[in-house]
């Protein structure tokens, strides 16, 4: 038979309930604060990570992932110290807390997150700012969030009420009832609405940009007509791939760029099982142009050796560095010899990590690269072949 909570005790916490309701209450608050988590996980990028699922991404749902369970795991430990110190002002200036530290995390997510994604699935690459936060203050991020601040806020304000009422629903052997599930489950649709609004309110040129090169990769490498017709009647420029189509096929792997904010600018890289290399530039959620990447850094990186100006056929495989770094090729140069392998070992956000190799095999240098426009070689250092 359920419990009634008495009246006066609302907002009072566990304090004034029986002995054995209070590990009830405080597993409820532990419940609530999982299901405020989860919602605002969904929310935020549920979106994110089922279009991830549906594409050939490399590591596209691990940022959202990950973002979601330290989300879960940050609301759950406030719902449960919440309901177990019992203390009202305690439980509202807590979710104001996680409101505000919600409203930044989605907005710093497309950045930060990618970047830890990167570097728990390559160590190189450990420490490098690969997805450079976007301009913008904190503070603007904080306005930007105000509508999932204002949300928890009042559900913080409403949890003492709400525990009690679905503590005093609970089977009396504590398991719980149709109708104490129902009570905790009363913020979910309004904190998962307030973050996917808050989440679309961020400046994300990254959000759409790699279903947009998934779509028109799969659109030119299937369809034998005009791209530019073609690309009129789904409202996309599918003509931005005319001067890839041919090396297009079928086993490919998309990753993220780089990303810049304050142009609405993204690149995607489309990785093909035959070695093929294409950049993808997206600007304002429309596919701007694709193209071959491979000649700009091979080329530009064996001038940078021989110091030779780039071929008249490529006259944009100009790769920027300073002296310092001109000079410090050059003295090398021997040692590579006349014509050196170039191999492009990997690619996150905006760096490319190159390694030209002696025709020997017996020396080789990394060289580290940055920004897409223009190319800028940031350092370089002398590696076991």
């Amino acid at each position: 038979m359920a419990t009634a909570a008495p009246v006066g005790s609302l907002f009072t916490g566990d304090d004034n309930l029986e002995p054995h309701l209070r590990s009830g209450y405080r597993t409820l608050g532990f419940w609530n604060g999982l299901l405020i988590g989860l919602a605002l996980a969904l929310g935020s990028w549920g979106l994110d990570a089922w279009r991830s699922t549906i594409m050939p991404s490399t590591l596209g749902s691990t940022s959202p992932l990950l973002s979601g369970a330290i989300v879960l795991a940050v609301c759950a430990f406030v719902g449960w110290l919440t309901a177990r110190l019992s203390w009202t002002w305690f439980t509202i200036v807590a979710w104001f807390g996680v409101g505000v530290l919600a409203a930044l995390f989605i907005g710093y997510q497309p950045y930060l997150g990618r970047t830890l994604s990167v570097w728990l699935a390559d160590n190189r690459f450990w420490g490098v700012d690969v997805f450079p936060l976007a301009t913008g203050s904190r503070l603007g991020l904080i306005f930007g969030g105000l509508v999932v601040i204002i949300t928890l806020t009042v559900f913080g304000i409403l949890q003492g009420y709400r525990l009690e009422l679905a503590v005093g629903e609970l089977k009396p052997n504590g398991r719980f009832s149709l109708r104490s599930w129902l009570i905790l489950l009363v913020p979910f649709p309004f904190v998962f609405l307030a973050a996917f609004v808050t989440h679309a309110m961020q400046i994300n040129p990254a959000a759409k940009a790699m279903s947009l090169v998934y779509e028109g990769i799969e659109v030119a490498r299937t369809y034998e007509g005009d791209l530019f017709q073609v690309g009129l009647e789904r409202g996309s420029n599918f003509a931005a791939l005319r001067g890839v189509r041919e090396e297009l096929s079928e086993a490919y792997s998309l990753n993220m760029g780089e990303i810049d904010s304050t142009l609405s600018l993204a690149f995607v890289l489309a990785e093909f099982d035959d070695g093929t290399w294409i950049n993808c530039r997206v600007m304002n959620d429309q596919l701007s142009f694709c193209f071959d990447a491979a000649p700009y850094y091979e080329i530009g990186l064996a001038n940078l050796v021989s110091g030779e100006p780039p071929p008249e056929d490529c006259p944009n495989c100009v790769v920027q560095a300073t002296d310092e770094w001109r000079t410090w090729l050059a003295q090398r140069a021997a040692q590579l010899g006349p014509q050196p392998q170039m191999e492009r070992l990997a690619q996150w956000g905006g760096y490319v990590l190159m390694r030209v190799r002696a025709t020997t095999g017996e020396y080789a240098i990394d060289c580290w690269f940055n920004k897409m426009s223009p190319i800028t070689l940031e350092r370089c250092e002398e590696v076991r072949p």
